[in-house]
């Protein structure tokens, strides 16, 4: 037994709990998943400890093909173990076969099979298993997100999430193509500089597409939105990650790359700033939280840069504070981004809509979900005392240690946009704690909501604590991204995690942090408690109607009217003309501008083009076989003109 074979059970489990989806109990299916997840943790937690590759080649004709997994593979794999087995469990309670009897069992089909395919792709180092990988995860992800197929625009989000990912599968294979080409092997394998522009170049688009970073995000705003809760949870938490995934696996076989990494470093930075100012806008709760996900991805992508540029430049602590970021945003990402979807999960399960301006109030009724989407929207916004606090910080340290030296200057462009992107990430998580929570019920879908049953509750639970747990003492992640950074970076020698962050005592840091927070909660407790409870004066109404609060898009109409030349807001005016008007309505619509105002046009006017040939489909099989011998004649002419070429030379 090694952590591959360990890994490959995972596998198994996970794939056997898809094809009992339609014949066992959804609880006995849920649970061969948490297994599967466990297995997964497991096998990457043996890979730290071991620090070694472990190879499963395959004998005879399938020579060619070989599995394996190193540090770097765990990296990943820890997280989509994890978000699997917490996100089954949830699957439980939120998509039980009471609730949905129609599609229940091909959901948690599906959800199992793409657990299992994402898990294979971490291991899978020939180009063939990857790509079949590759593409059962993306056959799942599409019914997973077309899950409520009575929707039209559910089922655009998964056409489109098909699209995207079919198109990557294209860049990837003349990525591996190239590669066979210089090395004849098909698959991840250490190259020289000949083609590794061309290759880095490919993985960009191809992994670019699938990790959602701006401007390839086309397919993740939808495909979270649309998809039921625990798998948003999925998508966000695991399978965007295996994008940076294959990133990250072609800096390790790519010599380095100056124009590449600054390359990475201005995708990320200005896909952190785009994300954080497209969620601002957003109304839906599960779209809102999309958007960050490619602000967050666009972090982890500049993490990755600073460090590569480190490396390149022989500075090793530079590298080392940029990997170890980007790897630990890695699992932080997965930690409070899947806590959010729980938490928003939680909130349609009780109301029925995300929409932010239908809800409100929900602080009274949903005390512990309220508690929880506070905590995962610190951790979200890099606050301290939380996990999402200590990746960020070692990110902007490396990117002020690049300014240092003059060679890597040019990199303080990047700073002003990070704070940036962390004020409009408060400014976003503000608006929907608000809109969600605080207030009155803005209609009547609150009126009978209330917190989730207990199995959904301690899934929140179990993420918000661990990432409480690494926000206050990070030091317990440390040796396992030390190992990892040692793979993507051997210069680093015998730098440490532990010396370059001298944790300046940061668990002493946020242990006195905490401990004013809870002296200033008794102290405001013990006021309350005093102070007596008159009526709040509401401009002389007896009753403040709930249509006289602030909706979601008015608190924050402000940034979105001075950043209107980027985010381009369609309004929807009413028109009082009459003396007695008619009951109207103001709406505001922010939506994707690369997609629905560059994309999109473009493929009407290539389908319009097209469409002109049609004509030659007439329906006439006479004329059908008249194309196929004109075929046939000219490959026949190219086959002889080409032989005459070659008998000339």
């Amino acid at each position: 037994m090694n952590p591959l074979i360990l890994t490959l059970l995972a596998i198994d489990t996970g794939c056997l709990a898809a094809l009992c989806a339609s014949c066992l109990p959804g609880k006995i299916t849920a649970w061969l998943e948490v297994l599967a997840g466990l297995c997964m943790m497991a096998a990457g937690l043996w890979v730290f400890h071991i620090d070694e590759t472990f190879i499963l080649p395959f004998p005879g004709f399938l020579s060619n093909a070989k599995l394996a997994i190193d540090p770097l593979s765990a990296v990943f794999l820890m997280p989509l173990g994890f978000v699997t087995a917490t996100s089954a469990i949830y699957a439980i309670c939120d998509w039980s076969d009471a609730e949905h009897p129609q599609n229940n069992r091909l959901v948690r089909g599906m959800h199992a099979f793409m657990a299992s395919s994402m898990a294979f792709i971490t291991i899978g180092q020939t180009g063939v298993i990857f790509l079949m990988s590759w593409a059962f995860m993306s056959i799942a992800g599409f019914f997973l997100v077309a899950a409520d197929h009575l929707n039209p625009k559910s089922r655009q989000a998964a056409l489109i999430e098909l699209a995207t990912t079919h198109l990557s599968v294209l860049f990837l294979w003349a990525l591996f193509a190239f590669i066979e080409k210089e090395t004849d092997w098909f698959g991840f394998t250490t190259i020289s500089s000949t083609y590794a522009t061309t290759v880095l170049t490919l993985g960009l688009l191809g992994f670019g597409l699938k990790a959602g970073f701006f401007p390839f995000h086309m397919g993740l705003p939808g495909s979270h939105a649309f998809a039921p809760n625990h798998a948003s949870a999925l998508f966000s938490g695991a399978l965007s990650k295996l994008g940076i995934y294959g990133i990250a696996r072609l800096l390790l076989i790519c010599p380095p790359h100056a124009e590449f990494a600054f390359t990475l470093v201005i995708l990320g930075v200005v896909s952190a700033f785009c994300g954080a100012l497209f969620a601002l806008g957003q109304q839906n709760h599960k779209r809102l939280l999309a958007w960050h996900s490619v602000s967050q991805m666009g972090i982890i992508l500049l993490g990755l840069g600073i460090g590569t540029l480190g490396r390149i430049h022989h500075q090793p602590s530079i590298a080392l504070l940029g990997y170890a970021g980007a790897l630990l945003h890695v699992w932080n990402h997965a930690l409070f981004k899947g806590l959010l979807f729980y938490s928003a999960g939680s909130i349609m399960r009780a109301c029925h809509t995300c929409d932010l301006d239908k809800l409100g109030g929900l602080g009274k009724k949903m005390p512990k979900t309220l508690f929880w989407s506070i905590i995962g929207s610190a951790a979200l916004c890099g606050l301290p005392p939380l996990n999402g606090f200590v990746s960020l910080l070692w990110i902007c340290l490396a990117l002020f240690e690049c300014v240092q030296h003059q060679e890597m200057v040019g990199m303080a462009f990047a700073a002003p946009l990070l704070a940036m992107t962390v004020a409009l990430t408060i400014a976003s998580m503000v608006k929907a704690i608000g809109a969600l929570f605080l207030g009155e019920p803005r209609s009547d879908a609150t009126r009978e909501a209330q917190d989730p049953p207990r199995l959904m509750r301690w899934v929140m639970v179990l993420h918000g604590g661990v990432c409480i747990g690494i926000g206050v003492y990070p030091r317990m992640v440390l040796p396992l991204l030390e190992t990892a950074v040692s793979k993507l970076c051997p210069e680093i020698g015998d730098l440490s995690l532990q010396s370059e962050f001298q944790g300046v005592g940061t668990t002493y840091l946020t242990g006195a942090l905490l401990i004013l927070m809870g002296c200033f909660y008794l102290l405001n407790r013990h006021k309350c408690m005093r102070a007596a409870r008159q009526i709040t004066w509401s401009t002389g109404l007896a009753v403040n109607p709930p249509r006289a609060q602030w909706t979601a898009a008015s608190l924050t109409q402000g940034l979105v009217q001075i950043f209107s030349p980027l985010l381009r807001p369609k309004t929807s005016k009413p028109r009082l003309r009459a003396l007695f008007p008619e009951p109207a309505q103001y709406e505001t619509y922010v939506g994707d501008v690369v997609f629905e105002g560059l994309l999109m046009p473009f493929l009407r006017k290539c389908a319009q083009k097209i469409g002109r040939l049609r004509t030659l489909q007439s329906g006439q099989i006479q004329l059908y076989f008249l194309y196929m011998g004109i075929l046939v004649l000219g490959l026949l002419a190219w086959l002889w003109f080409g032989s005459q070429g070659g008998e000339a030379l």
